[in-house]
């Protein structure tokens, strides 16, 4: 199969992928009212917390409002997905989603 996208090039596989992420992004924002509810362990949880005032956007740290709402979206992945939870550099990642 990586041959095959080999021939074809990056944008037969490109799309393969925003597809799949796309369906993933749907489905995560359908169930964050749930995850929101949902803690992860105190390990994650612990975790979290450590890195949040580590966060900075553009304009410089984030605010306790701002952290806050990193927070929430970063434990509501963590319940969401078992396998990965939360790991180092995920705050950065998320900081941009949340950007206005």
């Amino acid at each position: 199969k990586v041959r095959a996208v080999l021939r074809q090039g990056p944008g037969s596989a490109r799309i393969e992928a925003w597809s799949s992420m796309t369906q993933t992004l749907a489905a995560f924002q359908a169930g964050y009212p749930d995850f929101l509810r949902q803690r992860p362990s105190a390990e994650v949880h612990e975790r979290i917390v450590r890195d949040l005032p580590r966060t900075y956007f553009a304009g410089g740290p984030l605010d306790a409002a701002g952290q806050q709402r990193l927070q929430n979206l970063l434990q509501a992945y963590a319940a969401s997905d078992d396998a990965i939870g939360y790991c180092q550099g995920m705050n950065f990642l998320a900081s941009f989603l949340l950007e206005e």
